[in-house]
């Protein structure tokens, strides 16, 4: 198959697998149904959700990094078969430190196996449109509660709870490992037909550091500070979306399809965000959500009933624009031949950063210190005035000669 057509197919399986690994967010399906059969206590029983990020994010880094070196194919395979295993082992729960270990700690890591490939993956095949890309395999990911909800919704009534966890068990890891055999990487030197690399990227695509050498950067702080500054926001709405919307007068049925203006938001802005950083820059579109952002954070002290939804979407929409460049920029900076080693580090900087996203929000509301919506405003401000510190980094030549790996000629690469 032509190269070129061949990558569209790897797009196409990609999405398999993210989407499948997505259904991470139909956690709260499951919630109230184990907590009924079992008798579990509610806040232990959420508990579980609060492992699985904190494990999928950690456990991107050691994925990443394997990945970088034997190929994606067999990491996602792994991912699959751990994922599938692991709910599969969950139909089998007697005890809720038995769900912790199963559900939890051998999903996320699963979970961790499968994310990071058909980013780092779909990243390398498409240098013309490395931020669309992103925003499509990104917004998979974001898609695959949607895509499944009525399903599981349905399954839990005829099955039950326990023999839903069987069923889908099979077919997501079934799907993700079946997608996975597709995922290689491009022949070395790969471009695609009649694009030429543009001169502003040029000295970028010879630049490929180590997480050792990237961590010392500036540029790697300030991208993860900001891409926390700009994803807490995000985070701290779903997680108490409903709460939220009642708070600023919006009830009933219109509150929960707040959920769903959030949701289709956050899809849309992952692809539009990612479609227009590879025409106006990362940086300008990173600029204008921020600024976005902000402006709705701090608009919600003066509305309450239906607009609220609009300021919902428009965080929404800021939301996903952060997760489909911020993946992009780590590439455009710190090169690709390592990027799921690098990228992982990024995405564990951030979980740290946004894993009590959700606490935050009860702490603020509660102290009565600052209104918990007004923060995130502020740190959104903080966000955007960063985005005016960032330059592309360069290699030191005592970084050069330390790590024989690097690829940048010498003349490019002193430190200004």
């Amino acid at each position: 198959m032509n190269l070129d057509k061949q990558r569209w197919v790897i797009v196409l399986c990609s999405l398999i697998i993210q989407i499948n690994l997505g259904t991470l967010y139909t956690w709260s399906i499951f919630k109230n149904p184990l907590i009924k059969q079992f008798g579990w206590d509610p806040v232990s029983t959420s508990f579980v959700f609060s492992i699985i990020i904190v494990v999928f994010y950690g456990s991107t880094i050691p994925w990443g990094r394997i990945q970088d070196r034997f190929g994606p194919r067999w990491v996602a395979t792994c991912g699959g078969v751990l994922y599938g295993l692991s709910i599969l082992l969950a139909s089998q729960t007697t005890s809720l430190i038995y769900f912790y270990l199963t559900y939890g700690v051998i999903g996320a890591i699963g979970i961790g196996a499968g994310y990071v490939c058909p980013l780092a993956t779909c990243m390398k095949w498409f240098p013309d449109k490395r931020g669309f890309i992103t925003g499509i395999i990104v917004a998979g990911f974001g898609l695959g509660a949607m895509i499944f909800t009525g399903f599981v919704n349905n399954l839990i009534d005829s099955r039950g709870v326990l023999g839903s966890f069987e069923i889908l068990g099979w077919v997501y890891g079934t799907l993700i490992v079946v997608a996975s055999q597709f995922l290689r990487n491009p022949p070395k030197g790969y471009t695609p037909a009649g694009w030429t690399l543009p001169a502003d990227q040029e000295m970028s695509s010879t630049r490929d550091f180590e997480w050792t050498g990237m961590m010392r950067t500036r540029q790697f702080w300030i991208i993860a500070l900001s891409y926390i500054f700009g994803a807490n926001t995000g985070l701290m709405i779903v997680s108490n979306i409903i709460s939220i919307a009642t708070t600023q007068g919006v009830t009933g049925a219109t509150a929960l399809f707040a959920v769903t203006v959030l949701s289709l938001c956050n899809s849309a802005g992952r692809i539009g965000g990612g479609l227009t950083s590879d025409k106006f820059g990362r940086l300008n579109v990173l600029k204008v959500l921020f600024l976005f952002q902000a402006i709705a954070c701090f608009a919600f002290n003066y509305i309450s009933g239906i607009p609220v939804l609009v300021m919902i979407g428009i965080i929404g929409i800021c939301w996903g624009g952060f997760l489909a460049i911020f993946p992009s920029l780590t590439a455009d900076y710190f090169g690709i031949r390592n990027l799921g080693m690098n990228y992982g580090c990024v995405f564990f900087v951030l979980g740290l950063g946004t894993m009590n996203s959700s606490v935050l929000y009860d702490l603020l509301r509660t102290s009565r210190w600052v209104d918990p919506i007004i923060f995130c405003g502020i740190l959104s401000v903080f966000g955007f005035a960063m985005m005016f510190v960032m330059s592309p980094p360069r290699m030191s030549i005592k970084y050069i000669k330390k790590n024989a790996k690097a690829n940048c000629p010498l003349k490019q690469c002193i430190r200004p």
